[in-house]
């Protein structure tokens, strides 16, 4: 049976060529099927690479960008305790900062208050976890045939 490969929404690659590249990906692993970050960079500074084109090879540049994620890695795990007066003072512990599009498409953080004081920020928000949960429920389905 075919392996069928499709680009999840906001990918950084073309949706027609999801195919061609989760193919790539899926053949560069090892003799125990497993495929490192470094082997998919590594397969990918070849020019004939499907890939390469999806790298930012100047190291300046590439740098500022590095940091950019490190900056997006640190805001995506910091968590805020809220505490609800239930009778019984319950810790929630939730994210502190979510990713929204902001003005000119560009992603941005918000802080936890001003995301559920703001209709739109609300609704992206509750799509984003609405497609993790399906994500979830169908890689629940198919590790049970598995089990």
């Amino acid at each position: 049976m075919k392996k069928v490969y499709k680009a999840r929404d906001g990918a950084p690659f073309k949706r027609a060529e999801a195919q061609e590249i989760g193919e790539y990906i899926f053949n560069l692993k090892d003799n125990k099927g497993e495929i490192t970050p470094l082997d998919v960079v590594n397969s990918a500074r070849s020019k004939s690479s499907i890939l390469n084109k999806y790298f930012d090879w100047d190291d300046t540049e590439a740098a500022k960008q590095w940091r950019l994620q490190q900056a997006r890695n640190i805001m995506n795990h910091i968590i805020e305790v809220i505490v609800i007066d239930d009778g019984k003072n319950t810790e929630v512990k939730v994210k502190a900062y979510y990713s929204i599009n902001a003005v000119n498409n560009k992603t941005a953080y918000v802080p936890l208050a001003v995301m559920l004081s703001n209709k739109d920020y609300k609704k992206e928000v509750l799509l984003k976890a609405l497609n993790i949960i399906e994500d979830l429920e169908n890689f629940l389905r198919i590790l049970q045939n598995y089990i």
